[in-house]
């Protein structure tokens, strides 16, 4: 679990105005069952940010749908229990990220931390393509999964990232969930965000 006030970094240069690392406060949420990412992920977002909030259920019954959660009941479900203007940002299902759009999303990821909040990203593969290396290899298994952003690293191109889902992977901090993955790994998975 990581708590207390955002951990902040000033750049190389000197300069205090602008945040080279920044990890805001939270605590990873297990899903509850294997299509609740969005609602653990919504959660996760409001509970770091205002420490309460609806449990799982309920934003589940808000925000699940036969497809899963949808970008739209994400967007509308944080701002509404935020009170802050939530946005969608779509993208090429399926195709990797220009550069335009990574420096995009990489952008977005670091005003909303600056501003003290997490996003909503949801990855997703196709059938036989390529897989992340930070999710469980379940071939012919696409992926189509929520994550909430914590942080980022600028001089490292890298958002901290935590995963709803137990995967049991090596090299995460026991029992966190929270990880950091370069932009341009993530690049290839992100069909769409909320911020």
């Amino acid at each position: 679990m990581l708590t207390g006030s955002p951990e902040a970094h000033s750049s190389e240069t000197g300069r205090t105005d602008r945040r080279s690392v920044l990890v805001l406060p939270h605590a990873r949420i297990a899903q509850v069952n294997d299509h609740f990412c969005g609602p653990a992920t919504a959660q996760m977002l409001v509970r770091s940010r205002i420490g309460a909030g609806p449990g799982q259920a309920d934003l589940g019954e808000r925000m699940t749908g036969p497809a899963g959660t949808d970008r739209t009941a994400m967007r509308d479900t944080l701002t509404a229990e935020l009170g802050r203007e939530y946005a969608v940002r779509t993208l090429a299902e399926g195709e990797p990220l220009t550069q335009a759009q990574r420096a995009q999303l990489f952008t977005d990821v670091r005003a909303a931390a600056d501003a003290g909040y997490g996003i909503a990203l949801c990855v997703l593969t196709q059938d036989g393509g390529p897989r992340p290396s930070w999710f469980p290899d379940r071939p012919g298994d696409p992926i189509d999964h929520w994550l909430a952003v914590f942080g980022y690293d600028v001089p490292g191109e890298r958002i901290l990232v935590a995963d709803p889902a137990v995967w049991g992977l090596d090299g995460l901090p026991p029992g966190t969930g929270s990880h950091w993955i370069a932009v341009a790994d993530l690049a290839r998975y992100t069909k769409v965000y909320v911020y």
